[in-house]
């Protein structure tokens, strides 16, 4: 039987009227021959990450660098000692593989189309 609803998408998020798009055509689209495209100005703002988070001066990049290179051990500048990982992923905790005893029942059944004579052959 075909669906004889309404989705709520439909029911809560209604079309505006054809009036509101004739009414953005009158105005024209910017750029296209108004005098106004000319005019433009550029913004003029301030974004928050470059307000509040100021880059490091060379100075301190480097002395960060030097920190980090004595505190690992280090004797290459820049260079950092890693520690081998030592846990388990996630994927690998919550998606265990299933046991062998499926992939053999699955060797026994065989892939399909295998035995048969492929159509080509025939």
């Amino acid at each position: 039987a075909p669906f004889e609803g309404e989705s709520s998408m439909r029911r809560d998020y209604q079309p505006p009227p054809a009036s509101a798009f004739q009414s953005s055509q009158r105005l024209g689209r910017p750029g296209e021959g108004d005098a106004s495209s000319a005019e433009r100005v550029g913004f003029e703002g301030e974004s928050s990450m470059r307000r509040d988070y100021r880059m490091p001066s060379r100075e301190e990049m480097r002395e960060a660098v030097g920190v980090q290179s004595a505190r690992s051990g280090s004797r290459e500048p820049g260079g950092s000692a890693r520690a081998p990982f030592e846990g388990e992923s996630s994927m690998r905790r919550d998606y265990q593989p299933p046991p062998a005893s499926a992939f053999q029942s699955s060797q026994r059944l065989g892939r399909p189309g295998e035995g048969e004579a492929s159509s080509a052959e025939r």
